[in-house]
């Protein structure tokens, strides 16, 4: 979407006169402020994913600490079913 937008920033600059640039047919020049936009257009996605991926991470290391701390607290132990066969034997 951002690499879109800046190809639509550069190609309305190009249709607007420019004051005190000279350049020959047939030369393409790139000024810095077009470097500038192509180069933020790039860059904007991959910050977004990190950040993005970096709020994925921290929510799921929170959510498996507060697990971690109901398990050691004994709140999500689970219910073990052990069948004695020897407790007829112990009363006689």
């Amino acid at each position: 979407m951002s690499l879109l937008m800046s190809l639509l920033i550069v190609l309305w600059r190009q249709d607007q006169p420019q004051h005190g640039l000279k350049s020959t047919p047939g030369a393409v020049s790139v000024s810095p402020s077009t470097a500038t936009d192509w180069l933020i257009g790039v860059l904007v996605p991959p910050v977004l994913l990190g950040l993005l991926a970096s709020r994925a991470i921290a929510d799921g290391l929170v959510q498996s600490g507060l697990v971690s701390e109901q398990l050691l607290q004994g709140q999500r132990l689970p219910n073990l079913n052990i069948h004695r066969t020897d407790v007829a034997s112990d009363d006689q």
